[in-house]
Protein backbone atom coordinates (compact mmCIF):
# COMPACT_ATOMS: atom_id res chain seq x y z
CA UNK A 1 0.00 0.00 0.00
CA UNK A 2 1.24 3.33 -0.82
CA UNK A 3 0.78 4.55 2.29
CA UNK A 4 2.96 1.82 4.39
CA UNK A 5 6.11 3.49 1.96
CA UNK A 6 5.42 7.14 3.07
CA UNK A 7 7.55 8.12 6.35
CA UNK A 8 6.11 9.72 9.33
CA UNK A 9 6.33 13.34 8.62
CA UNK A 10 5.82 12.63 4.54
CA UNK A 11 2.31 11.18 5.79
CA UNK A 12 1.55 14.29 8.38
CA UNK A 13 2.44 16.61 5.42
CA UNK A 14 -0.17 14.67 2.96
CA UNK A 15 -3.02 14.56 5.81
CA UNK A 16 -2.55 18.33 6.24
CA UNK A 17 -2.33 18.88 2.61
CA UNK A 18 -5.85 16.92 1.90
CA UNK A 19 -7.17 18.73 4.76
CA UNK A 20 -6.50 22.03 3.33
CA UNK A 21 -8.13 21.12 0.23
CA UNK A 22 -11.48 19.43 1.31
CA UNK A 23 -11.67 22.68 3.75
CA UNK A 24 -11.14 25.18 1.08
CA UNK A 25 -14.71 25.39 -0.08
CA UNK A 26 -16.71 24.27 2.93
CA UNK A 27 -19.08 26.18 4.99
CA UNK A 28 -18.70 25.31 9.06
CA UNK A 29 -21.81 22.95 8.90
CA UNK A 30 -20.82 21.04 5.89
CA UNK A 31 -17.01 21.16 7.96
CA UNK A 32 -18.54 19.98 11.37
CA UNK A 33 -20.75 17.43 9.34
CA UNK A 34 -17.74 16.07 7.14
CA UNK A 35 -15.25 15.87 10.59
CA UNK A 36 -18.08 14.06 12.55
CA UNK A 37 -17.99 11.12 9.29
CA UNK A 38 -14.14 11.69 9.89
CA UNK A 39 -14.42 10.86 13.54
CA UNK A 40 -16.59 8.11 13.54
CA UNK A 41 -14.56 6.36 10.57
CA UNK A 42 -12.02 6.51 12.45
CA UNK A 43 -13.28 4.65 15.42
CA UNK A 44 -14.66 2.06 13.41
CA UNK A 45 -10.97 1.21 12.32
CA UNK A 46 -10.14 1.64 15.89
CA UNK A 47 -13.13 -0.98 17.01
CA UNK A 48 -12.64 -3.27 13.69
CA UNK A 49 -8.62 -3.20 14.96
CA UNK A 50 -9.03 -3.87 18.13
CA UNK A 51 -11.39 -6.70 17.42
CA UNK A 52 -8.87 -8.24 14.97
CA UNK A 53 -6.04 -8.09 18.02
CA UNK A 54 -8.85 -10.09 19.99
CA UNK A 55 -8.85 -12.79 17.72
CA UNK A 56 -5.22 -13.06 17.27
CA UNK A 57 -4.64 -13.65 20.93
CA UNK A 58 -7.78 -16.00 21.10
CA UNK A 59 -6.44 -18.28 17.82
CA UNK A 60 -2.95 -18.14 19.29
CA UNK A 61 -4.38 -19.12 23.23
CA UNK A 62 -6.50 -21.95 21.50
CA UNK A 63 -3.36 -23.14 19.46
CA UNK A 64 -1.17 -23.52 22.54
CA UNK A 65 -4.05 -25.00 24.82
CA UNK A 66 -4.38 -27.56 21.74
CA UNK A 67 -0.84 -28.42 22.02
CA UNK A 68 -0.43 -28.63 25.61
CA UNK A 69 -3.44 -31.16 25.44
CA UNK A 70 -2.05 -33.30 22.92
CA UNK A 71 1.43 -33.00 25.05
CA UNK A 72 -0.75 -34.07 27.85
CA UNK A 73 -2.24 -36.94 25.68
CA UNK A 74 0.96 -38.17 24.87
CA UNK A 75 1.84 -38.59 28.28
CA UNK A 76 -0.99 -40.04 29.25
CA UNK A 77 -0.60 -42.73 26.46
CA UNK A 78 2.86 -43.35 27.65
CA UNK A 79 2.03 -43.88 31.25
CA UNK A 80 -0.50 -46.46 29.97
CA UNK A 81 1.86 -48.38 27.82
CA UNK A 82 4.20 -48.75 30.50
CA UNK A 83 1.59 -49.92 33.06
CA UNK A 84 2.20 -53.98 33.70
Amino acid sequence: MFFRSLGTMDLIALIVVFTLMICEKKNCEELDTLGNLIIAIGGLILAISSHKKNNEVGVEASILIQRKLDHLDEQIRHLVEKKP
